[in-house]
């Protein structure tokens, strides 16, 4: 309730207006439920990565793929040049390949100015407020970067938590996003001067239930790239996309997001709307009085 006394058995780690989130320990569950200051208490909703059928695919879509194909110089900022230079480009998401050419400077250090490994189990590297998984700060990655095997030096690789073992996802958003194209073969992504901010997202707890952590570690992960953005511009990709919930934009985590870009000019948020656009998952129409029609679901 705005302006009531938080109760001392629950502990505040993030906030995003009248949304926040919290740690409480079990047995006061039920206190912090009663509370006349709590007007709601929720538990995360787990996230996990949904798997089309292969029958259900579409065949691809050659306009569409065209479209995508277009130059990256042709569509940054209409022209104008602009290269996200003094910006910080946050990817929530998981397997970030850090030793990728086209994340690191001419010199190699590396362009990614932390990076937070939700499932890493290194409770020296825990964040403050969040309590789990490691940070990794731009400092750890060269030094990282230095050895014969960086991935080792982290105790991190971008192949850990993905179900097919490429881990590279995240690396290919990363690229899309903010690549500078060193890589030989490769071209500049959208924004190849920005800064980059990566959290890998943890299934860590979640009983097997989930391959994207929850909700809670979302909007944690979202508080993170705030953080380390500090002054700076940033926007922040989210590659969650569900077909589940109230398609209300109501969700708890939903208006979280809605107060974070409210804080304050310079944010932006892109939530995946999921690989559905050709696999003719939603149907819509009118349904006139009295008439009736049949929804065939596969």
């Amino acid at each position: 309730r705005p302006g009531d006394v938080v109760p001392p058995y629950v502990q505040i780690v993030t906030r995003f207006g009248d949304i926040v989130t919290s740690r409480v320990r079990r047995d006061q569950v039920a206190a912090a439920w009663e509370d006349p200051a709590v007007l709601s208490a929720k538990a995360p909703r787990l996230v996990a990565a949904e798997v089309e059928p292969p029958e259900l695919r579409a065949p691809p879509d050659n306009s569409l793929g065209e479209a995508l194909g277009t130059p990256a110089e042709e569509l940054r900022a209409h022209g104008t040049g602009a290269a996200g230079r003094g910006v910080v480009v946050g990817v929530v998401d998981w397997g970030l390949d850090l030793a990728h050419p086209n994340f690191r400077r001419a010199d190699g250090t590396t362009r990614v100015l932390a990076m937070w490994d939700q499932e890493a189990r290194q409770a020296a590297r825990a964040p403050t407020p969040y309590g789990y998984g490691a940070v990794h700060t731009a400092a750890d990655i060269d030094r990282a970067l230095r050895a014969a095997d960086p991935y080792a030096a982290l105790a991190y690789h971008p192949a850990a938590s993905d179900e097919f073992g490429d881990g590279a996802h995240g690396t290919h958003v990363c690229d899309i996003a903010a690549g500078n194209g060193r890589a030989p073969g490769s071209i500049p992504g959208m924004a190849p001067e920005a800064e980059l901010v990566f959290v890998h997202l943890a299934a860590r707890g979640t009983g097997g239930l989930a391959t994207l952590g929850d909700t809670v570690r979302i909007l944690e992960a979202l508080d993170f790239v705030r953080t380390t953005a500090g002054e700076r511009p940033w926007c922040v990709n989210l590659s969650v996309g569900r077909c589940g919930g109230p398609h209300t934009g109501l969700t708890l985590v939903e208006q979280g997001i809605d107060a974070l870009l409210s804080e304050r000019p310079g944010c932006a948020v892109g939530q995946s709307a999921g690989n559905y656009f050709a696999s003719a998952g939603h149907a819509a129409g009118h349904l006139r009085p009295g008439e009736q029609r049949v929804l065939t679901w596969v």
